[in-house]
């Protein structure tokens, strides 16, 4: 791949970035483009044969960002649990910790009676007006495996969305999942026995923060089907579905979550661009009539 390349190469993007040069020709290459790099205009170019597949594919390209390292550090996992929206992420962890010392009195297995009386979720009562059990059953869980595997996952997902949102913001996101897919649960499987934990949440979480990736201003090449993709493949990962599992809770936080974090500004919006005059076409691009 040579920076100076064959006059017989057409130009299919323009003014590319040195930073995002290797970018997109990785992601030719991934089609079996090969493709050359004009430094003077920052033209990228591939053969006549190829344009038309080339121009497809780099159609909704975007060079990705200049990189704050510093704003980068502020990022890691280790500063996030510590930095802006923490606050928000350790309210949800310390709620789960004490519901559950409180239904797990001594260490023994959480009784029905016990958990009932906490806000577990049963389908009569809540059908009998109890509806603040959606909320508070969102808190709760059946046995140590249950809180650990949820609080695990929300270490992984919740930090980076609590930095993008702010820990009131955050915490409102995990409520409003969590109650909207122990709603769904409820409507949809309604069943005798007693339902709780925050999975509903956690996958509110997570379809959160594919919600922010869909906002008009994210700086990205990803197309809304390669998020929406990657999406379900992490779900599939850290949330799952199978028996025993209230997969009907898990798909209501999910979509719940994806819908607001779509709505939602993060705190770091970049302002809006000043608007420019239209920039010609370089002369190289013009096609000649008829082709």
């Amino acid at each position: 791949m040579s920076d100076v390349p064959d006059d017989d190469l057409v130009p299919v993007l323009f003014d590319v970035p040195e930073r995002s040069v290797g970018e997109v020709m990785a992601l030719l290459g991934s089609q079996g483009i090969e493709a050359g790099h004009r430094r003077e205009d920052g033209a990228i170019l591939v053969a006549p044969i190829d344009e038309e597949d080339a121009r497809g594919l780099l159609a909704d390209f975007e060079p990705s960002p200049d990189i704050d390292e510093t704003d980068h550090a502020s990022r890691t996992p280790s500063v996030l649990w510590s930095g802006r929206g923490a606050s928000g992420l350790l309210v949800v962890v310390v709620a789960c910790l004490l519901a559950f010392w409180s239904t797990h009195l001594s260490g023994q297995p959480a009784t029905r009676s016990r958990m009932l009386e906490h806000g577990a979720i049963s389908w009569s009562l809540v059908e009998s007006g109890e509806l603040w059990r959606l909320f508070a059953a969102v808190f709760l869980h059946f046995d140590g495996a249950h809180i650990l595997t949820n609080l695990l996952t929300l270490a992984l997902i919740g930090p980076p969305l609590a930095h993008h949102l702010g820990a009131g913001r955050f915490l409102a996101v995990f409520l409003l999942t969590g109650v909207a897919g122990n709603v769904v649960s409820h409507v949809l499987v309604p069943t005798v026995g007693l339902k709780a934990g925050a999975s509903g949440a956690v996958s509110g979480v997570l379809g959160a923060l594919a919600g922010q990736t869909l906002r008009p201003e994210f700086r990205g090449r990803l197309r809304r089907w390669q998020v929406l993709g990657a999406l379900g493949a992490v779900y599939a990962l850290l949330v799952g579905a199978g028996p025993g599992r209230d997969n009907a809770a898990h798909a209501g936080g999910l979509l719940a979550g994806l819908l607001l974090g779509r709505w939602i500004t993060p705190l770091d919006e970049p302002p809006p661009a000043a608007p420019t005059e239209p920039r010609p076409k370089p002369h190289s691009e013009l096609r000649p009539p008829g082709r």
